[in-house]
């Protein structure tokens, strides 16, 4: 929320008019949102894509003035705006090795979704770089109720996993209903 309202705010003192979009995901709704944007005749768009974005949204965009924000499609010609996925979510990794952890698990965001890739390779990578395990891990949509029952399952295998890795503000809302339920002691 205070993105948007950064951008908001900036528009505003251009004379634009922020319209928001929550495609939750959905293909299918971010192909709709974008054509009554184009209809509607917007100056331009910030898109956080889809992974599985349809061709006709694909082309749509290129027709119009845009830039990517949070993740980034192939698919989609015009700049991005990103975090530096890969190295947060290493520094947070090699934090826990550094404190010594070594049983550590991650639960992130699919792979094909851009910032999920970069996320989990940043988890890998200092993983690997001390030689320990980075397989007890669990990706799914961005979703609390997908980090929940993903927390639950690591932590109630035979795992002995010591630190966990939560690799999205939504995942973390799951991840921390789920050990409030195991009645961790943290």
């Amino acid at each position: 929320a205070s993105m948007a309202q950064i951008v908001a705010d900036a528009a505003a003192a251009r004379g634009f008019h922020l319209a928001l979009s929550i495609t939750e995901d959905n293909p299918d709704r971010e192909m709709g949102d974008v054509r009554a944007l184009l209809v509607s005749r917007a100056a331009g768009l910030i898109i956080t894509p889809t992974s599985q974005a349809r061709p006709e949204t694909l082309e749509m965009l290129r027709s119009v003035n845009a830039a990517q924000l949070v993740r980034q499609h192939p698919g989609i010609p015009h700049e991005a705006v990103l975090i530096d996925d890969f190295a947060g979510i290493a520094a947070a990794t090699r934090h826990l090795v550094f404190y010594g952890h070594r049983h550590i698990g991650y639960v992130g965001t699919h792979p094909d979704i851009s910032c999920g890739r970069d996320r989990y390779d940043g988890f890998r990578a200092v993983m690997s770089e001390h030689g320990l395990d980075a397989s007890r891990t669990a990706l799914g949509p961005p979703r609390p109720e997908c980090a929940k029952h993903a927390v639950a399952s690591l932590l109630a295998g035979t795992h002995g996993l010591t630190a966990l890795v939560i690799g999205s503000p939504s995942l973390t809302i799951g991840a921390l209903e789920a050990l409030r339920g195991l009645r961790l002691r943290w």
